[in-house]
């Protein structure tokens, strides 16, 4: 039986995006997924001052990761469990 969309709960919707990356968040308590196996990164312009505030915020944010020069990069647990990479 398909659900038509006069009828269905709007669910909040956001697009965020600059140009080739694009990325959908949507609200649903029914859909919402907690746990491992996912991350999300984001690219920094400072990776040590990032780390620093967001430590200075009360997050706990990974050691500093760097599997070779040039590379640097730490993950944040959102409270989820969802792993937000920041490079």
């Amino acid at each position: 039986m398909a659900i038509q969309d006069d009828v269905r709960p709007a669910l909040p919707i956001v697009f965020m995006g600059n140009g080739d990356a694009a990325i959908e968040l949507i609200e649903s308590k029914d859909n919402s997924f907690k746990g491992s196996g996912i991350s999300l990164g984001y690219h920094v312009g400072d990776i040590d001052e990032k780390r620093k505030s967001l430590a200075e915020l009360g997050y706990e944010p990974t050691e500093m990761i760097s599997p070779k020069p040039g590379v640097k990069f730490f993950f944040l647990a959102d409270p989820d469990g969802v792993q937000i990479q920041f490079i």
